[in-house]
Order: C-alpha cells, then structure tokens, then sequence
C-alpha cells in the first residue's frame, strides 16, 4: 500500500450538480479513507482546489465543515484557490499542491462504489505501476438516464477482471505517483475537455498504457 496519498478534489463539477451529489461523495469518501488508513500505516491528504471566481472560500470551508469528520480524517485537509483555473488546470494545479507519494483525481459530483479506494490503491504494490485508472458508470436514474446509461461515452457497470490494461482513461477517477504525474500533466490547451484523451495519448506513445483496476467504480450522473 502507498505510505501516503492525496485527493485531489476539484470544486468545479460540484457546481453543476445538486449538492447532495458532492455531499454523498464526501460521506462516502470519508468512509472508505478512515477504513482503509484502519487497516494500514497510509495517511490521505485531502485538497480541496476551486476558482474563486466561482465559489467562495467561505463557502468551500462550510463544505468541509459540516460534510468531513476532521477529527477521524487520517492526515490533513486543505483548500486551495486559483484565480481563473477550470478543470484540468485545477487538477494540474493540485497535483503541484499535493504533498503525497500519490495523487488521486476524483471529480466533485462522481460517486465511488464500496471498496472502490483499496481497489485503486492495491494496484500500486507493484512498483512498475506508474498509474490507474478506475470506470465509470452512468446513473440510471429516470428514463432519460437510463437511455443515456445505455449510449453514453461511459459503459454500463459489468464484471471485468481485477487489472487490465487499455489505450485511454478518464480524469474523474485516476491515481498517478506524483512525481510521475508532475512530469506527464494534463495538457493546458483552449478546450474545455478532453485533455484527458490527448494526455494518455502522450502516455502510450511513450510506451505507457492504462492499468484499469476492474473492481473500483464511481457513477457520475448526466446534466440536463
């Protein structure tokens, strides 16, 4: 297990959904970080970035308050602001924040299955591992969701084996070595997304393709 790992949270999608998505991910987050550092030495920092434009620090503080148990969170907690960053720059952005041998990118509005945290992080036992990348699965919620949980870009929840490898990954749900991920960051270009796609471009070029741990889910809901 990795001695030491930080969740980088960006406060971006969060805005976007209702907030009982965000607070559900936090509880279910906390969760699973409090079982997991009670069964090994691991410490979890958790990093809060955001745009202040966009939501206020007061308001980010409020969140941490009310929806993280301080006392019982194995290591610190922190937020940290940057003016005019969306997205990829803000994970980019707290990747350079982060103080841990791992980084974790988990989206605000996604939400992890159980045992989704010690499913991405046993991966890295093996030291060759560089990153890994969970799956994510629609919501099927209503009928609109459940059409797109059929057609959109993300599959439907099915068994696959523990680790494979694969060409691409998405950035809601990812764990990079830091320094690994400080040399190979998500591309600053002028696309709201898919910057994703063009790093695990840049990735397998360089002889590195995706591990996908096949048990770590989060399902992330469509926006209408």
């Amino acid at each position: 297990m990795p001695p030491s790992v930080t969740f980088v949270l960006e406060w971006e999608n969060a805005l976007l959904a209702e907030m009982a998505r965000p607070i559900e991910m936090l509880n279910k987050l906390s969760r699973q970080v409090i079982d997991y550092a009670a069964g090994n030495k691991t410490r979890f920092e958790l990093l809060i970035v955001f745009n202040p434009e966009d939501v206020s620090p007061e308001f980010v503080d409020g969140v941490i308050a009310d929806h993280v148990d301080e006392e019982k969170w194995p290591g610190k907690i922190r937020k940290a602001s940057a003016v005019g960053l969306h997205y990829y720059d803000l994970k980019n952005f707290g990747a350079q924040k982060a103080v841990s041998d791992i980084v974790l990118f988990l989206d605000s509005d996604v939400i992890p299955d159980d045992n989704w945290l010690p499913a991405l992080l046993d991966v890295f036992d093996d030291p060759d591992i560089q990153f890994v990348a969970g799956n994510t699965y629609m919501a099927p919620d209503g009928f609109l969701g459940k059409c797109f949980a059929l057609t959109w870009n993300f599959p439907a929840k099915e068994d696959k084996p523990d680790l494979f490898t694969q060409g691409g990954f998405y950035a809601n749900n990812i764990a990079f070595r830091r320094e690994f991920f400080l040399a190979n960051p998500f591309p600053s270009e002028d696309c709201y997304r898919g910057q994703c796609g063009q790093l695990a471009s840049n990735l397998s070029r360089k002889g590195y393709l995706t591990h996908v741990s096949g048990r770590a889910w989060v399902c992330c809901l469509l926006y209408t």
